[in-house]
């Protein structure tokens, strides 16, 4: 009798440690698909300051260039440059001009990430 009640107290015990190592394995698998959603959760938020960081900076080009574009165009309507300050200018209007365009495209390459991942 005694020897019953040992076998069954094992099998209670090995049966508590199986469901307790299978309930530690469907936690385990629970919280993989929390992590890939955190994670892509932060990946969004990070895409989303990016992007509103990308359109101060491409607002603050725009602003740049027209300025110096209004400058260049004055001072050149006068007469008052030399045929080098105009390359001068020019190749910094082609630069700022180069930013602008690379910095729409980082935008739109945001946005569509953004949109892609359910932002």
């Amino acid at each position: 009798m005694k020897s019953v009640f040992k076998l069954a107290i094992i099998f209670i015990f090995t049966g508590v440690a199986f469901s307790q190592q299978a309930y530690s394995q469907e936690v385990l698998a629970q919280s993989e698909p929390t992590k890939k959603e955190l994670k892509l959760a932060s990946s969004l938020e990070k895409a989303k300051s990016d992007l509103e960081k990308s359109k101060l900076k491409l607002a603050n080009l725009r602003t740049s260039y027209d300025k110096k574009r209004k400058r260049f165009e004055k001072q050149n309507s006068k007469g008052k440059l030399s045929p080098n300050a105009v390359a001068s200018h020019t190749k910094t209007l082609n630069n700022l001009s180069k930013k602008i365009s690379s910095e729409e495209s980082k935008i739109q390459k945001l946005e569509k990430y953004i949109v892609q991942n359910g932002g």
